[in-house]
């Protein structure tokens, strides 16, 4: 794989360049594309709350999969670049919106210490009739109005061509898709023009000429061609039983196979839990029962 093959929206890179502590001024352009697009106020910083290091990121030991972020009025953002759609991405977002906004009250704490949460999914496909580009809880007519969950579905195969005229936003969703083009001269102007995104476009070619990150992309996506070949082929067979003891044994070998493979990259359990959507102690269950 050569870099040609890859640009910001692979979700490694996207997550290890945006959630480094040293990029928050990126960063928060980033986020800022977002807000201005929508009509709110813009954040004057974005402090990184799970920093993404270049250790972690390249030894696996973490799954990046979102980038937690604070402005300076403590106002809580969530960041990810979602590659692929699946059935319940929808559910996902709003649980983790909501699971942020939650986070925010120790035990003893006052609701009205509360702050407003973002969850910015930047979509690499446009199969998105469900979702809005954001959510409010409380209406527009209300005169307690406050923009308290707020979901913003960036569906980034949308934005084919930009003009000097186009939106922070628009020019951000090109240059992430379309950075690793050679001899694209918007690209150029983009750079030219937004101070953050020529950092950005530094950090990639440091980032894609590191043959280790490489192997590391590389390694990811076969992983993940390996899963679904194995999800559809389990599927397959269990159905071909045509019996529901079949099926359910289908689905059980699968789910086995998913966290032994995540295991033997290197993730921790608790991420593993949070991929395969069951507890970490059955996550330790099947690891202990592979081991025998």
């Amino acid at each position: 794989m050569s870099s040609l093959d890859v640009s910001l929206n692979n979700d490694f890179l996207f997550c290890s360049i945006f959630g480094d502590p040293h990029n928050e001024k990126m960063l928060c352009s980033l986020i800022n594309s977002v807000m201005l697009n929508k009509g709110l106020e813009p954040v004057l910083s974005a402090k990184v709350l799970n920093p993404i290091h270049y250790g972690f990121a390249l030894g696996g030991k973490r799954s990046v999969l979102d980038i937690k972020a604070k402005s300076h009025d403590d106002t809580l953002f969530n960041l990810e670049m979602q590659v692929k759609w699946n059935s319940e991405i929808e559910d996902r977002f709003m649980f983790y919106l909501a699971t942020t906004y939650r986070n925010q009250l120790e035990r003893g704490g006052v609701y009205t210490q509360l702050k407003p949460c973002h969850s910015i999914a930047f979509l690499n496909y446009t199969e998105v009739n469900v979702l809005h580009d954001y959510v409010r809880t409380i209406s527009d007519e209300s005169n307690r109005c406050k923009q308290i969950l707020n979901l913003h579905a960036i569906e980034m195969p949308l934005v084919k061509k930009v003009s000097e005229t186009s939106s922070l936003l628009e020019k951000w969703v090109y240059f992430i898709n379309n950075l690793n083009k050679q001899g694209d001269t918007m690209i150029e102007r983009i750079k030219a023009e937004i101070p953050e995104a020529a950092d950005a476009y530094q950090q990639y070619i440091a980032f894609t000429s590191d043959k280790k990150i490489m192997e590391q992309i590389e390694r990811m996506a076969k992983w993940e061609s390996d899963y679904a070949t194995n999800m559809y082929y389990a599927g397959v067979e269990g159905e071909a039983k045509g019996e529901a003891r079949g099926k359910a044994e289908g689905e059980a070998q699968k789910q086995r196979e998913m966290v032994q493979s995540i295991h033997a990259e290197g993730f921790d359990i608790a991420t593993i839990a949070r991929i395969a959507k069951i507890t970490e102690a059955e996550v330790q269950q099947i690891i202990a029962s592979a081991k025998k």
